[in-house]
């Protein structure tokens, strides 16, 4: 993983996933699975808001707001996504979201049976 912006931060994400992942399986709500990250990342010791506002800028100028699932340590975003199926690459929004966003860190954690795809996005 080098390279990555707060890799100590996104590698402790990243195990929470994957403890969910183990723990939980498949099948549940986008809620049951931030809740579960709630307190995967808590027992950790890392601090995160839940629904948190990020604005959107475009040309120097907030056109928007955006409610990250979760601001990790005041530096990672975290988008959970339950899904029937894992797409093959980034989808469209994945590219958008990393274009627009100040904060500079960002991983959706996608959570299905044995499949997870967990993205860090850095412009």
């Amino acid at each position: 993983m080098n390279g990555l912006k707060h890799e100590e931060t996104t590698k402790e994400i990243i195990g929470c996933a994957f403890d969910i992942l183990n723990e939980l399986g498949s099948g549940f709500l986008e809620s049951v699975y931030e809740r579960a990250m709630i307190r995967a990342l808590h027992d950790k010791k890392l601090p995160v808001v839940s629904q948190h506002p990020i604005q959107v800028f475009f040309r120097d100028e907030c056109v928007g707001e955006f409610y990250a699932d979760l601001f990790v340590d005041e530096k990672v975003i975290v988008e959970l996504k339950a899904i029937k199926a894992i797409a093959p690459e980034p989808s469209g929004s994945d590219h958008q979201l990393s274009q627009c966003y100040r904060r500079r860190s960002w991983s959706p954690h996608q959570l299905r049976k044995s499949q997870t795809r967990i993205q860090a996005i850095h412009p």
